[in-house]
């Protein structure tokens, strides 16, 4: 039933996937990392890329690259272990492609609509999923991700895509929208060519994401935010059958 909501809806909702004290910890590792990534490019502008990478509207909002530690481990193995048959029937030699955070500051602005990934003619299969995992209580003013559902086929991208007429304007004004508005420990699972953009933090809170995507082995995407020691990790290393 998952697998079949992810192909018609482009998104799915897993709730309590992982405990309080294990968030709390990832939020802790997050902040300070997050610290040390701003003060080392106010250094040396050459380094951003070791810690962040690229994000639609930078104002207040960050990716922010994460390294396999313990307590990433924590967070990312306990929902790998509940999602791995999934991952597995959906894309096949399942490869970790991105693992970050993602952190919006108060302020940050609704980012556009977009898609992670275009859509590839010839491939009804997702090429990438992307898991983001509230590691606090996300409420409608901190800026959840929006989600247009049922927008990741190719008819859908064409539309998006059209310079020329109205379709664009047509197509967001009548698509339907699902918040992300989700609880400490639960996740958003979605089909990285689903249009969807982070709405605006009005709140006075931080809000952050602990995200990562798994790629289809066949598939070549160009490349997603992950620390280069991490490339090419495959699931079975991560989560053993």
């Amino acid at each position: 039933a998952a697998a079949a909501t992810l192909r018609t809806e482009g998104v799915l909702r897993v709730d309590g996937l992982v405990p309080p004290e294990a968030t709390a910890a990832l939020v802790a590792y997050v902040e300070a990392r997050l610290e040390a990534g701003r003060v080392a490019v106010k250094e040396d502008e050459m380094r951003e890329y070791q810690y962040f990478g690229a994000v639609l509207c930078r104002n207040n909002r960050y990716d922010l690259k994460l390294a396999l530690e313990p307590v990433v481990e924590a967070v990312l193995l306990p929902v790998l272990e509940q999602l791995r048959p999934l991952l597995t029937e959906l894309l096949p030699d399942a490869e970790l492609f991105e693992l970050a955070a993602l952190v919006s500051d108060p302020g940050a602005p609704r980012q556009p609509v977009h898609p992670d990934m275009g859509y590839k003619e010839g491939f009804e299969e997702p090429a990438v999923l992307t898991g983001f995992l509230a590691l606090q209580d996300v409420d409608e003013d901190m800026g959840p991700t929006v989600f247009l559902p049922r927008t990741h086929f190719a008819p859908v991208h064409a539309r998006f895509n059209d310079a020329e007429g109205d379709g664009k304007n047509e197509l967001l004004k009548g698509a339907p929208q699902a918040f992300g508005v989700l609880g400490r420990g639960d996740m958003s699972l979605f089909d990285s060519r689903l249009l969807h953009c982070g709405a605006a933090n009005l709140s006075k809170k931080r809000r952050i994401l602990f995200y990562f995507s798994f790629k289809a082995g066949n598939q070549r995407p160009p490349p997603g935010t992950i620390l280069a020691a991490l490339r090419g990790t495959k699931l079975d290393e991560l989560v053993k059958a």
